[in-house]
């Protein structure tokens, strides 16, 4: 067929029934091809064409056509013909009163006589499907037969604007165009509980009343997902709110009218849709409207809106950046999984961003807008990846170089400085140094094991169960690949940091069993651990102390005053300081801490075994404890 005539009768498609001849006056001066696309139009309206023959597609019951004949005063089954609605290819839509017994006006709908049989089983089909259906937000069956040349259902009449016309004029508010949505996504959840999905949602098949409630309408091309016959798409649409597997004839679910939800809540936000026909000016090359549903992403709604000329919307692009575009972007992926799994779940995200609370979905990764970029670009992606590892082979021979040089450099600094003192201290630090890195791999690899562990369940974790994980030894060993092992030097400087936490926390239990299980790790350690061993074994056995105890609780100020003056190193300070903000005596702990910043004491190496600023952080601590 034709390219030229596919994407002219495409284009003329997707626009509304009286803009296609305007259209196609402008973009097609052949005579010829111009009637061929007169007929593809017509046949949409009339037939049920599969997609791989070009998925043609009706515009029905949307706006007055040439076909409505007046049948004013009429009784059709139990009610009176009032005055026409809407007419299209395949039927008529008019507003009826019920004749007797009570006042009820109704919106009857029938076909034309004389069409297909395709189109009549699917007007059959949709009186079938609306009579399973009971929801305040979709227009309800009220009755149904035939005049004996066209059979005819009663709905509910719904008066209203269809929404793009009510958007236009209501100009509704940003949180009022949010609701709009989220009752249209309860009521297509309520479809999808029974099994049915709508596969051709849009503005003309929804009404708003007055008071901003929307109802849900024409169900003619609606699938029942238990039917094997559907599993592929091949029902009329309304291509520019079609999901991509619609296009692609792929099989439907109810992920299909979330994607189409995600495009009327796109249009709600920006006042345009999220992908247009692009044509190059040549007209050769350009991308479809088709292709580019199915071949690329939609942008964030921000971006629209703050690039867009109109200012007609109440709300600016800052509102929507965040959870809004991260919104939009879920409901509109390409691929349905990655979508949401219902209308439910987009309604509820919707509700959560009006009250403030964190949204579930999540913007996509770095990673997997890297891959993805690498599929569509593997060429270019080949390209990079010569390039980055040409990049890195020339920084390793670099540094392959400087390394060279650093080392020769090295060995003459170490020819000249032979003295056995200068090297037993250069072998002792890099030994030192190697100790502390291998301490703090096996604490980085220890603290990856507990966040996975904690983060398993998806479920908040308290503070008490991720410090009880902390102190759980088996962790890394039970990690899957886990390669550096937790050494008696790592598992001391871990439960020395975790007795610390317990001081400060006040937790004396927890305290208590960490200094029991640090007792047969103390042997061979280093000075500074050996300090601070003993400071929280003096905090413990203080607070351990019946007798002072009894003693701080006659005479707290007297008894702290007392144990200034008998101890007399720093430790005894710290632990002093602790009781006295326990006790309440916060200047006290001021004076404690103060003398503790000025010791002098110093550690075999002739080193300050106190920092000022230290107990100075310390200090902070402690009063944040007593406020």
């Amino acid at each position: 067929m034709n390219p030229k005539l596919i994407q002219l009768f495409r284009d003329a498609l997707d626009l509304a029934v009286d803009e296609r001849a305007q259209y196609l006056d402008a973009h097609c001066a052949d005579l010829a091809l111009r009637a061929q696309v007169d007929a593809l139009l017509l046949a949409a309206e009339q037939t049920e064409v599969p997609l791989p023959d070009l998925s043609l597609a009706p515009e029905a019951f949307e706006r007055p056509n040439l076909r409505l004949v007046d049948r004013s005063g009429e009784v059709v089954g139990s009610f009176r013909l009032l005055t026409p609605l809407g007419s299209g290819g395949m039927g008529a839509v008019w507003l009826a009163e019920r004749t007797a017994g009570f006042n009820q006006q109704v919106a009857i709908k029938w076909l034309h006589a004389g069409l297909s049989e395709s189109a009549r089983q699917r007007f059959a089909k949709e009186r079938e499907t609306l009579a399973k259906l009971e929801h305040p937000g979709i227009a309800r069956i009220v009755d149904g037969g035939s005049d004996g040349s066209a059979d005819w259902f009663a709905m509910e009449y719904v008066p209203g604007l269809p929404l793009d016309a009510y958007i236009k004029q209501a100009q509704p508010t940003l949180t009022e165009r949010l609701n709009i949505i989220i009752a249209l996504c309860e009521a297509v959840g309520y479809a999808h509980q029974n099994l049915i999905v709508h596969r051709d949602l849009k503005p003309g098949n929804i009404l708003v009343s007055a008071g901003g409630q929307p109802k849900l309408l024409d169900f003619g091309v609606a699938k029942i997902l238990d039917d094997v016959n559907q599993t592929i798409s091949r029902a009329p649409m309304t291509f520019a709110y079609a999901a991509p597997e619609q296009i692609r004839g792929d099989a439907i679910t109810t992920a299909t009218d979330v994607y189409a939800l995600g495009v009327i809540l796109f249009e709600l936000l920006t006042g345009e849709r999220p992908h247009k026909s692009i044509d190059n000016p040549g007209g050769a090359g350009g991308l479809s409207l088709l292709q580019a549903i199915t071949d690329t992403d939609a942008t964030a709604p921000s971006s629209v809106l703050n690039k867009a000329t109109h200012t007609a919307l109440s709300f600016r692009s800052a509102q929507l950046k965040g959870d809004l575009d991260t919104i939009v972007l879920k409901a509109l992926s390409r691929d349905p999984i990655r979508r949401y799994g219902s209308a439910q779940a987009l309604a509820d995200d919707l509700s959560k961003f009006l009250r403030g609370l964190p949204i579930a979905a999540r913007p996509d990764s770095l990673s997997y807008r890297v891959k993805k970029w690498l599929r569509r670009q593997p060429a270019l992606a080949a390209v990079l990846v010569i390039s980055i590892v040409s990049l890195l082979a020339m920084s390793g021979y670099s540094w392959h170089q400087a390394n060279l040089a650093n080392s020769a450099a090295n060995a003459a600094t170490i020819a000249r400085n032979q003295a056995e003192a200068s090297s037993m201290q250069a072998v002792q630090a890099a030994r030192q140094t190697q100790a502390e890195l291998d301490v703090q791999a096996a604490l980085r690899e220890h603290f990856t094991a507990v966040l996975i562990r904690a983060t398993a369940s998806g479920k908040p974790i308290s503070a008490e169960q991720l410090l009880a994980l902390s102190a759980d030894m088996r962790l890394t060993a039970n990690q899957s690949g886990s390669a550096i092992p937790m050494t008696p030097v790592s598992e001391r400087a871990l439960r020395l940091t975790l007795a610390s936490i317990a001081m400060l926390r006040q937790d004396d239990a927890q305290l208590k069993n960490m200094i029991q299980q640090l007792k047969p790790l103390m042997l061979g350690a280093n000075m500074a651990d050996q300090t601070q061993f003993a400071m929280l074994s003096a905090v413990l056995q203080s607070l351990l102390s019946n007798s002072l105890a009894n003693q701080t609780a006659t005479t707290p100020s007297a008894s702290v005053a007392s144990n200034v003056q008998v101890g007399s190193s720093s430790t005894m300070l710290v632990v002093q300081a602790r009781l006295a903000v326990k006790l309440g005596q916060v200047d006290q702990a001021l004076a404690l801490i103060a003398q503790a910043a000025k010791s002098t004491e110093t550690n075999e190496a002739g080193q300050p075994m106190v920092q000022a600023a230290v107990y100075a952080n310390y200090a902070q601590l402690l009063f944040d404890d007593a406020k």
